[in-house]
């Protein structure tokens, strides 16, 4: 992941709509079980911060009808509450769906265990049931 700094706010809201629109399309190439699976409530997932270490989280659906209709517009992003080693209580966000790779909620389990430090966790082993977990998805 990179800063950006920006010399007005046009090119901002430029660099935002072309991270959409490669969030988009990275979305509509992904198997549709998989897309599936990521968007149901209470999938747990994990993705790299780009900062060195990983985000844990579970797929949420808001309360709110506004929020359900930014979800219809934009499916491509979810509503999720993320752990990481950074931040271990949590918070609520959205990521794009195609950032997130689902994994069991043993694996979830597993890594709220570890403090959310993968360091802790063996890699070899998780990235095999991560594997499994895809695997699992994609043939029902």
């Amino acid at each position: 992941m990179e800063i950006q700094g920006f010399d007005n706010i046009e090119d901002m809201f430029a660099a935002i709509e072309g991270s959409r629109s490669i969030a988009k399309s990275r979305f509509e190439q992904m198997p549709s079980r998989v897309r599936n699976s990521l968007k149901a409530e209470g999938q747990k997932y994990v993705q790299d911060s780009g900062y060195g270490f990983l985000i844990f989280g579970e797929a949420k659906v808001s309360e709110h009808e506004e929020d359900r209709e930014m979800d219809a517009e934009q499916p491509w992003y979810q509503l999720v509450r993320a752990y990481s080693s950074a931040c271990p209580d949590g918070e609520l966000g959205t990521t794009p769906v195609c950032d997130m790779t689902p994994i069991s909620d043993e694996m979830f389990e597993n890594a709220k265990a570890a403090g959310w430090d993968a360091g802790m966790l063996d890699m070899k082993e998780f990235y095999e049931l991560v594997v499994d977990e895809i695997t699992s998805i994609l043939i029902g």
